[in-house]
């Protein structure tokens, strides 16, 4: 009886040395408000996508510095911007209050992090590079469209006839492609906390604001596979190829 005590308490310990350490993990909040002046080409949905996007990436430099404090996170041995890369595919990101004035997009805004999940997905996400390499590649998209958009605003105060009719058609598809980059985010951080549908949801509105990036389709193709909607993610898979094709 003793015996077999003994092997049961042993047997116990060994586990709890697999398991992560939960005790050690937090949930941290981060709030965040931002102020966009918005030019004369700004209607308030434009205006609330690029406060959305530039407030998201001041929460991400935050959380990285605050992760990268983390002896877990640096046994990972990622770099800080490799950190906020993989968090923009992880974290949800919830507006709180809002406001438009025609002028300025004010908003407030928060993330709640619980340490132990965050870095688990973190860890997860790294050892596949190709969703590392996806989350890097619209990180860079977002940044190029974010100064693509200062550019044009530059531009347009002086543009007139054909001039400003391009440059404004420019502005809106730059608008465009953060807001799908935005989706594709969300779909993303959804599929990792399991919502299958948010996460189909998500994608199908990237894709209508982009219909011609490749992975949107790609990724709702899995999302679909996971729901057992086999026709539906084969049409996607199809769509894809042929949209890499044409690349």
């Amino acid at each position: 009886m003793k015996s077999a005590l003994m092997r049961i308490i042993l047997t116990s310990f060994a586990l709890a040395l697999l398991i992560p350490n939960i005790a050690s993990a937090e949930t941290k909040i981060f709030i965040k408000e931002y102020t966009y002046q918005a030019s004369e080409e700004d209607s308030r949905d434009s205006g609330r996508t690029i406060a959305l996007r530039e407030v998201k990436r001041l929460f991400l430099e935050d959380l990285g510095t605050y992760l990268e404090s983390i002896k877990e996170v640096k046994n990972l041995q990622l770099t800080k911007d490799q950190i906020v890369t993989l968090t923009a595919g992880i974290v949800q990101m919830e507006v709180v209050d809002e406001k438009w004035d025609d002028r300025t997009y004010w908003l407030r805004a928060r993330i709640t992090v619980d340490s132990g999940s965050i870095i688990k997905n973190i860890d997860a996400v790294r050892s596949n590079p190709v969703k590392a390499n996806v989350l890097e590649e619209l990180r860079k998209r977002a940044d190029d469209q974010l100064r693509e958009i200062a550019r044009l605003r530059k531009e347009l105060v002086m543009a007139k006839g054909e001039d400003r009719a391009r440059g404004r058609t420019a502005y809106d598809n730059a608008v465009k492609n953060i807001t799908a980059i935005d989706w594709f985010e969300k779909g993303f951080a959804s599929g990792i906390s399991g919502d299958v549908s948010h996460t189909i949801n998500a994608y199908t509105k990237a894709i209508g604001l982009n219909p011609k990036y490749a992975e949107f389709y790609n990724y709702r193709d899995n999302a679909y596979s996971n729901l057992g909607n086999y026709k539906q993610a084969v049409e996607d898979y199809n769509k894809a190829i042929e949209l890499y094709r044409a690349a």
